[in-house]
């Protein structure tokens, strides 16, 4: 189960790698957010949940959302877009599989043993390839590496000490730091239909998210 929990998460992250370099990263960031609506189909066929209508309706006015961002032409979808959904698919499915590992697991050994099989599967890649990196270059890696796990430190932290409903929305912030980040960097600006895809994606999911918590507060004063 680690195994397949690890493949699956490192090929998300390849896919947000590749699609961040091959599109606007505004509409990268967005496509992303639709792996809570991967989850809940995922999660009907692999752990047996009961979906309600108003979540089917939710997540297919999510689906509409990525339609609008995708924006499929003449010449169909292109490649990064689907790359990027394929991601947030592969992130959905790394969801489930934690689901269906043991309550008393670590997530420190499920760190170490992502950490273990990534290293093992990149490291002949990385050899075949490998070029020294410039003092620039290893600058860049080191503050990429450090934002990062301060990143994944703050999102541990933010969910352990405080209620997951009121955090959820701060996470779409990142929306607003891509389109500012792609802007000042990139000279990448979102136009009005994906601004428009965006905020269907986020409010649907933000819908879910909220349904979600209310469901569960109204069991926990039940059994109270």
């Amino acid at each position: 189960m680690h195994s397949l929990r690890s493949i699956s998460g490192l090929s998300a992250m390849f896919c947000g790698f590749y699609a961040a370099t091959h599109m606007p990263l505004a509409e990268a960031t967005t496509i992303a957010f639709t792996s809570p609506l991967f989850v809940t189909v995922l999660a009907i066929f692999f752990l047996a949940e009961n979906v309600q209508m108003w979540r089917w309706a939710a997540t297919g006015v999510g689906f509409i959302g990525v339609i609008i961002v995708m924006r499929p032409g003449e010449n169909g979808l292109s490649d990064a877009a689907l790359v990027a959904l394929l991601g947030a698919f592969l992130a959905a499915s790394t969801l489930i599989l934690i689901k269906k590992l043991p309550l008393h697991e670590s997530p420190y050994v499920m760190l170490f043993y992502f950490g273990l099989i990534a290293t093992l599967i990149l490291l002949p890649f990385t050899l075949s390839v490998w070029k020294t990196p410039t003092l620039w270059e290893s600058t860049l890696m080191v503050i990429g590496g450090l934002l990062g796990s301060l990143g994944q430190l703050g999102f541990v932290l933010g969910y352990r000490v405080g209620v997951a409903s009121a955090i959820a929305p701060f996470d779409y912030s990142r929306l607003l730091f891509a389109g500012i980040i792609g802007a000042i960097f990139f000279h990448e600006y979102p136009d009005t239909i994906g601004l428009l895809g965006a905020s269907v994606i986020v409010g649907s999911t933000l819908y879910i998210a909220r349904r979600e918590q209310k469901g569960k507060t109204a069991l926990t004063e039940t059994e109270a």
